[in-house]
């Protein structure tokens, strides 16, 4: 009788189920009656005709008379980190810990002896019945299609208190007697015994390269989002290169700049980024030829520099030391987002494990000549105040390092400022995305062997600089170890030279290769459009948007965008036009154009474009790199109802 009743239960279950689903159907095609969605992308209230105030604390800005640096061809007009125009945008966040206790593995150095060790006095906080405790090797694994994304794991061995082990990365999981994972965490070795020896020994007085940097900060913002940090570079030797301008939209042509020496262009035309990085000219390999040991770091590996928007990364470890496999491992143990970020990865955040592994690598080698950089994104990429919550970590971890940087060159830097976000559509966001910070703190040693060399580099502190002059910089280091090196110059800028030989007083952006689209020398004025003008520049700046999508062979996948609001709109003294919109569907676009020489609105020429608001959510159909900043994607009609239904039966 029990088993009828649940037979009639089940059949009228199935009947509500068929009879909900015709029901979300027939909506969804009611719904797609009244909206087309392939061909109409979602509306706004705003329409063209509507045109917003230009920004008032944009004009106060146009009254400074504080530069940061001043030279008659080049005036970079300085922000106030603490100004009206962003201080609502500024909230403080917190620190968080990822484990409420401490590791309960570690590693142990003896000499060349590396042993994998359990901490004995927190046993009893992991669990209170006995652990018994495994340990795996984390190995790299090339896939055709994506070579730098494989990574897996040995037989999990059994082993007590301790353990001896040499491997680039080890995995460690500890279950308790009744079977419960209690801990799990992953650890790098850094070992001289991991260094292959077939190479030059380099000159025992060689200097070394250490580069560490944080993305999307501006020198504005580390002032003021980072204080303890940037009061510590401030007060201890740090140059801090005033006028360094970013040369590149993002990562990748910036960092570029300085290991290759190449805009994205020439790197291009030597190699394929996407494809077959391992191709491209890198300044690293030349310091591995001579003798150094090489390492190269990064989190979030999702977006790391060489892997993110559609490249493959590296076939080949690019590095004696390449940590992505032992960051991926982490990441997989279990990750914690803050504002999209992974910011823990495993019990530790993924920013520490970074600074660690610096730590490590320059402690590690400390009598041996070596270059590393060492990339954190977690904390920084994707929000303005994030790093406020790891400033007493870096500047701890600044202390901490400051004590092993003999005969190292410490370079702290960042790419470009935060390229999205409210504070984009100020304009103190307009020139902090052009303005990363940079410091550089050269060893006593250094200062002693070429004084003129250090007095030069405190001049050019105050000049307008770029990655070109850093990667010259790093070539001038080579010579320093290595009289018979030959000075590779830089092609994406052929004037560019050395920070230790005095840059002219004179220089402008043209001679320091940085394109005008993001140049900030003697930008000091913008003159207001009126309504009639703005509106005829911003129809045509979201027309050439839309252009610019239908070149791509996936463009079809995209909404035409039309105009909805103008946030900004100006004219520079250069006879340039900057413009800020919002557009249906919703994106927000800056650009620059350079009028006609006749001042027709219909002949003007694009300088660039960029989108200034966080696109990720909107493009998920785009493969392309070049396209997803540019791409609202379609919903089409059927896959909407399809998930639509999906979602109501989860399946």
């Amino acid at each position: 009788m029990r088993n009828c009743k649940i037979h009639r239960i089940n059949l009228k279950n199935q009947r509500t189920r068929r009879v909900l689903i015709i029901f979300v159907v027939i909506a969804a095609l009611l719904i797609l009656s009244y909206v087309d969605l392939d061909d109409k992308a979602p509306q706004s209230r705003l329409s063209h005709k509507q045109i917003t105030d230009p920004n008032i604390s944009f004009r106060r800005w146009n009254n400074t008379h504080k530069f940061l640096i001043d030279t008659p061809s080049c005036k970079i007009p300085e922000v106030d980190p603490f100004g009206d125009e962003t201080s609502g945008l500024y909230e403080p966040e917190e620190y968080s810990q990822c484990s409420s206790r401490a590791p309960l593995s570690y590693i142990r150095k003896d000499g060349d002896h590396i042993t994998l060790t359990i901490n004995q006095s927190l046993l009893s906080s992991y669990s209170s019945v006995k652990i018994f405790c495994c340990y795996a090797r984390v190995l790299r694994v090339v896939k055709t299609r994506r070579p730098d994304d494989g990574v897996s794991l040995t037989e999990c061995i059994p082993f007590g208190d301790n353990v001896s082990v040499l491997a680039p990365a080890v995995f460690v999981s500890c279950d308790n007697r009744f079977q419960v994972n209690v801990y799990k965490n992953v650890h790098a070795i850094i070992t001289p015994r991991l260094v292959k020896k077939e190479r030059k020994d380099p000159t025992p007085s060689a200097f070394s390269v250490l580069l560490v940097g944080i993305d999307s900060i501006s020198k504005a913002s580390l002032e003021r989002a980072m204080p303890q940090t940037f009061d510590f570079l401030e007060k201890n030797d740090f140059v801090n290169l005033k006028g360094y301008s970013k040369i590149g939209l993002n990562t990748l042509p910036n960092l570029m700049g300085i290991l290759g020496g190449t805009d994205m262009q020439q790197m291009r035309n030597h190699c394929d980024p996407n494809d077959n990085i391992d191709g491209c000219y890198n300044i690293w390999k030349v310091f591995r030829e001579k003798g150094y040991v090489t390492a190269y770091g990064e989190d979030s590996t999702g977006i790391a520099s060489f892997n993110c928007c559609g490249k493959k990364g590296f076939r080949s470890p690019p590095t004696d030391f390449y940590f992505r496999p032992y960051m991926m491992m982490a990441e997989r143990i279990g990750v914690v987002k803050r504002h999209g970020m992974s910011f823990c990865a495993g019990p530790e955040t993924e920013g520490e494990r970074i600074m660690d592994l610096a730590k490590d690598f320059q402690r590690t080698f400390q009598n041996r000549p070596k270059f590393g950089l060492f990339w954190m994104n977690s904390f920084s990429h994707d929000n303005l105040n994030m790093p406020t919550a790891m400033d007493a970590k870096v500047k701890d971890f600044l202390g901490e390092i400051s004590q092993h940087l003999d005969n190292t060159i410490f370079f702290f830097f960042s790419d470009h400022g935060i390229r999205f976000g409210d504070i984009r559509t100020t304009h103190a966001g307009w020139l902090g995305e052009r303005l990363p910070f940079f410091y550089i703190h050269l060893p006593d040693s250094f200062k002693q062997q070429h004084r003129k060399a250090y007095k030069n580099l405190q001049i050019n502190s105050k000049r307008l600089t770029s990655a070109f002059d850093i990667y010259m910089t790093l070539q001038d280091v080579l010579f320093f170890a290595d009289k018979t090196h030959s000075i590779n110059q830089s092609l994406g800028c052929p004037q560019c030279h050395s920070l230790f030989s005095e840059i002219s007083h004179n220089r402008s952006c043209e001679q320091a290769a940085i394109p005008p689209e993001w140049c900030v020398c003697n930008v000091t004025s913008y003159v207001n459009l009126e309504d009639e003008l703005k509106t005829k520049a911003a129809l045509v700046f979201v027309d050439e948007i839309n252009k610019l999508v239908e070149r791509y062979k996936q463009g079809y996948k995209c909404y035409r965008y039309r105009l909805g609001d103008i946030i900004f709109a100006g004219v520079t003294q250069f006879d340039s036009i900057l413009l800020r919109v919002k557009t249906n569907p919703e994106a927000k676009f800056e650009g620059s154009f350079r009028l006609a020489t006749n001042g027709s609105m219909s002949q003007l020429h694009l300088l660039n474009v960029t989108r200034i608001d966080s696109y990720a959510a909107n493009s998920w159909c785009i493969e392309s790199s070049a396209l997803d900043m540019f791409c609202y994607c379609k919903q089409n009609s059927i896959d909407w109802i399809k998930l639509t239904v999906c979602k109501y039966l989860k399946c």
